[in-house]
C-alpha cells in the first residue's frame, strides 16, 4: 500500500511540474489565450487515465469477458499479457516524454 502511495505521489508531482512548465511557457510567450486548451487537455488525460485504469483493473480481477465483449479479443489479449503490456506502454512513454523534451528545447 505504501509503495502504491509513493508511486501515485511521485506521478502526481511530476504531472504538476509538467503543467506548471506549460503554463509558465504560455505566460512568457504571451500565449495566455491557450490556457483553456491546457485545461481541456488535463481533463481529457484524466478521463483517459481513469478509463485505462478501469480496464486494467478489470483484467487484473479476471473480468476479461467484459473487455472481450466491448473491445474485442485482441485488446483483451494485450491487456492480459502483462510483460507485453509493460513493454509496449514503456516504449510509448519513452517516445512521449522524449518528444516533449525535444519540443521544449526548441
Amino acid at each position: 500500500m505504501l509503495q502504491s502511495f509513493i508511486i501515485i505521489l511521485r506521478e502526481g508531482f511530476e504531472s504538476f511540474l509538467l503543467v506548471a512548465v506549460i503554463f509558465s511557457y504560455l505566460r512568457k510567450s504571451g500565449q495566455r489565450q491557450l490556457a483553456p486548451a491546457v485545461y481541456w487537455a488535463i481533463a481529457t488525460a484524466l478521463a483517459i487515465s481513469g478509463g485505462l485504469g478501469y480496464l486494467l483493473f478489470q483484467m487484473q480481477t479476471g473480468n476479461s469477458e467484459l473487455i472481450e465483449r466491448y473491445l474485442g479479443g485482441t485488446v483483451a489479449q494485450f491487456l492480459g499479457n502483462e510483460s507485453l503490456r509493460e513493454a509496449i506502454l514503456g516504449v510509448v512513454a519513452i517516445v512521449l516524454v522524449g518528444s516533449l523534451v525535444i519540443y521544449m528545447w526548441r
